[in-house]
């Protein structure tokens, strides 16, 4: 029979309360549901001080290990990211009658009972920054709210998810007690009455407590070991085919991944003579690029060492970064340590930033307002669909790239896992290529639904600007998720994953592309929907260039949550070979992979 955990919880938040109390103070505290509320209502009681207030708590549901229904029809359940496994929302936050202006600059404190995966809190800690971001933007403050984490048991794991490395290094990170990788059995998870336990009813010689167990019991036990085996057959049966045609939740058939993936064909250059500080270096007009902010540095600093270990310290291409605001010195001295190759760090132009004169603030808040109500990530942030704008149309005009044709972007939050061992710049060129993808995804067609639209108008003014050689066909595709096609007026939603692209900027200086984009930009969907530059890159490949010069780089392992490119090569490590994704069966259906080898191949 398992112990009473009540007086163990009861002191371990007792423990943890003063360290709560004078290095966080906070303001509010936000359960997690359900573990966490009891956490939380004790851990008040110790937080609290003489002639104050109590603090507040509000709380979120969070579902990670089964699927829930809508709580009604209209109730959106698409979770708004999946980092490992499948996070939903079953409760939040009620901003209309919590003013979001009280989050803002204050100290809150999230409480959970355990951490176990860490799924959960990095998914809480992100959607919560960034509503609380949102509201910070609208209020037009520079107040910084920090949020804290309490668990009261911490398992000694490997975690699939992960914390800002900010709230570690500072300390706002606190587990009351460590544990193994054990399953721990909270009092108020109990399906059965504590009370009726009488001590002289559990006592029996050794040989009768050898058998002593309840028929009931007994037959709980059985019950339990015909629901696991249950539950791995669903787990590991053939899954399903989900409603409409080619909605497959499952691995595309033959991955090709899976087959031993070789370099691309010679000629290659090899990492002869390319030291950092050599000037006859066979290094070309190219540049690693990175759109970023200050804040972000850790994470950044995470994905340059990744690259730079698996490619660019034996190739030394100069990095170049971009922000909307200067970087601060402490951004620079780190990032310079990370690499030998020249750093440039560089502020974006107002005018490049700034959302366009011709864009309606009033139309902008209720377009904002219907994409939040659809779900629609990001949807109510000015910043990102700044960000999108500047990505699709603009990096390439700052001064800084004035004399630079390749380029290859990388994110925060990105991870490299295969030794590349040939230059990547000189193969674009050397093999004429344009533009370079490893991710190829399905978009949520309820944010470009007039994209389509938009370009079948600019095309019926410039029909000569289609290539005769296109990718048409993968562009438009209504076969494999037709209801897609139909949401999006037309268009597949299929799309390079821009986070991971390396591309010859001359595409996109071509007249073809700017006046495209100049068409787009005034027809105002970068901010009264949410067109992403991913969308609007890969309609232009699809119908300006000649499909043979994009190139899927199978080669080289990458990961962004929550997809993979995991080559088969003895070059990778960390990667699992043909892993597409490490969520939930259902993403398997965003892999517009199959279309791109269908309709075009697979080099």
């Amino acid at each position: 029979m398992e112990p009473d955990l009540s007086p163990q919880v009861h002191k371990l938040c007792q423990s943890a309360a003063g360290k709560i109390l004078n290095d966080f103070q906070p303001n509010l505290m936000i359960a997690i549901g359900g573990g966490g509320y009891v956490p939380a209502r004790i851990l008040r009681s110790f937080l609290k001080r003489a002639s104050s207030p109590n603090i507040p708590i509000q709380a979120i549901g969070l579902s990670l290990y089964e699927s829930l229904p809508p709580s009604e029809p209209s109730a959106p359940t698409t979770p708004i990211e999946i980092p490992g496994t499948k996070v939903t929302r079953t409760q939040w936050l009620d901003l209309s009658s919590l003013s979001m202006a009280n989050l803002v600059g204050k100290n809150i404190l999230i409480v959970d009972e355990v951490d176990d995966t860490r799924t959960t809190l990095e998914y809480a800690v992100k959607e919560l920054e960034k509503d609380v971001e949102v509201a910070r933007q609208k209020l037009g403050t520079g107040e910084r709210t920090r949020f804290c984490i309490f668990v009261v048991h911490n398992k000694d794991k490997p975690k699939k998810g992960r914390l800002p490395q900010d709230m570690i290094d500072e300390g706002r990170y606190l587990a009351a007690q460590t544990v193994g990788d054990v399953w721990v059995c909270y009092p108020w998870e109990a399906t059965f009455s504590l009370t009726k336990r009488k001590a002289k009813e559990d006592i029996a010689t050794p040989k009768k407590r050898i058998m002593a167990v309840a028929k009931p019991v007994r037959a709980l036990a059985i019950i339990s070991v015909a629901l696991f085996i249950f539950l791995i057959y669903q787990v590991f049966k053939t899954p399903p085919n989900v409603s409409g045609a080619g909605d497959l939740e499952r691995e595309i058939p033959n991955e090709p991944m899976n087959e031993e993936t070789p370099e691309p064909p010679e000629p290659l250059w090899r990492a002869d003579d390319y030291a950092a500080d050599n000037p006859n270096a066979p290094r070309i007009n190219a540049t690693l690029l990175a759109l970023v902010r200050n804040e972000e540095l850790d994470d950044m600093i995470r994905s340059m060492r990744d690259l730079e270990r698996t490619w660019n310290r034996k190739f030394n291409y100069p990095w170049t970064f971009f922000n909307d605001v200067e970087f601060d010195d402490e951004f620079k001295r780190l990032i310079r340590l990370e690499t030998k190759a020249k750093v440039n760090f560089e502020v974006i132009p107002k005018e490049h930033w700034a959302v366009p004169s011709w864009i309606n603030s009033e139309l902008f808040d209720e377009s904002a307002r219907i994409l939040e109500e659809q779900d629609i990530q990001y949807g109510p942030m000015v910043s990102y669909h700044q960000m999108c704008r500047w990505n699709s149309g603009m990096f390439y005009k700052h001064p800084a790239l004035k004399d630079v044709r390749y380029y290859w972007r990388v994110e925060p939050k990105v991870h490299f896992f295969c030794d590349v061992d040939y230059d990547v710049f000189r193969y674009m060129q050397d093999h004429n290529k344009t533009y370079g993808f490893t991710i190829n995804l399905y978009d949520a067609p309820q944010s470009i639904p007039t994209l389509w639209p938009e370009t079948k108008r600019f095309l019926a003014a410039h029909p000569n600007y289609v290539h005769p050689n296109n990718a048409e066909e993968w562009v438009v595709d209504n076969k494999r998720r037709p209801t897609h096609n139909a949401k999006a007026n037309g268009y597949s939603t299929c799309h390079f994953w821009s986070n991971f692209e390396i591309g010859d900027m001359d595409f996109w200086r071509s007249k073809a592309y700017e006046d495209y984009f100049e068409h787009l930009d005034r027809a105002g969907g970068f901010f009264y929907e949410r067109w992403g530059d991913a969308p609007v890159h890969s309609i232009a490949l699809g119908l300006f260039e000649d499909k043979s010069k994009i190139h899927w780089f199978r080669d080289i392992g990458y990961q962004h949550i929550p997809y993979f490119n995991c080559p088969n090569s003895p070059k990778c490590s960390g990667c699992k070979t043909g892993r597409f994704t490490d969520g939930e069966r259902f993403l398997y259906k965003e892999d517009c992979r199959p279309n791109w080898f269908k309709y075009v191949g697979m080099d």
